[in-house]
Formats: C-alpha cells, structure tokens, sequence
C-alpha cells in the first residue's frame, strides 16, 4: 500500500446524549483519516490567506516546528512556494467571479475617511 493510500483509525466523538434514567452516553465513532500534502498545503494557503499573513511566516522556525509535531511528514514550503500558490488561487477566484458577473449590471460606490489617529480608510460597495 503507498504513503497516500493508508489511513489511520481515529475515534472521534458524537454530541452527548441523555439518557432514560438521568444518565448520559458519550458514543464514539471510529473515522478512518489518511494523510495528503496537497491538502495541508491548500490549509496553509488558506491560512495565510485568510488570516493576511506575510508569506514568509513558512520560514518562522516556531511554526515549523509546530509542523513537525502536527505532521512529521508534511515538509513546509518555501515562502516563495507559498507566494506563487497563492497568486494562482487569486488568478483562479478572479476567474469565478468573472464568470458570475458574467452579463451582469455591477455599480461601484467608494467612500473615504480619517480616523482621529489619523490613519486613512476605503470602502468599496459593490450593489
């Protein structure tokens, strides 16, 4: 069997449930999870995505080490590596919504302000 094919049995637990007599029964379920780099790197650049990380928080030795402790096997990529998967993602979303904006009416309202610590904000209103 190869790497990307096993799998490992894991008991994941159900929500509580009351029981006739006062009591309560926790059952578990028994999960079989494998292990795929692609999807922990697709993870990671959500992460780094969503959370508006700079690309070369791969490289912090905190976080690869937190890495090898989660998953041994997963090799963290280069911040370059990163970089470039995430450009593809945002070429790839640009595509989506150029494909559901397709034949549509879009109209844009922008408006901008200064905050008392002085620092400048947009808003962009898509209608």
């Amino acid at each position: 069997m190869t790497e990307n094919k096993k799998k490992k049995l894991v008991l994941e637990p159900r929500p509580i449930i009351k029981g006739g007599n006062n009591r309560e029964e926790n059952l578990v379920t028994i999960k079989a999870v494998g292990y795929s780099y692609e999807e922990c790197r697709k993870a990671l650049e959500k992460m780094i995505i969503l959370d508006e990380l700079p690309f070369n928080f791969v490289e912090n030795q905190i976080f690869k080490s937190f890495c090898k402790v989660m998953q041994p096997k997963f090799d963290v990529p280069s911040r370059l590596t990163i970089c470039k998967d995430c450009l593809k993602i945002y070429v790839d979303e640009k595509e989506k919504l150029k494909k559901a904006l397709k034949d549509q009416r879009l109209c844009l309202t922008t408006d901008t302000w200064t905050s008392i610590q002085n620092i400048n904000y947009m808003c962009l209103t898509a209608h």
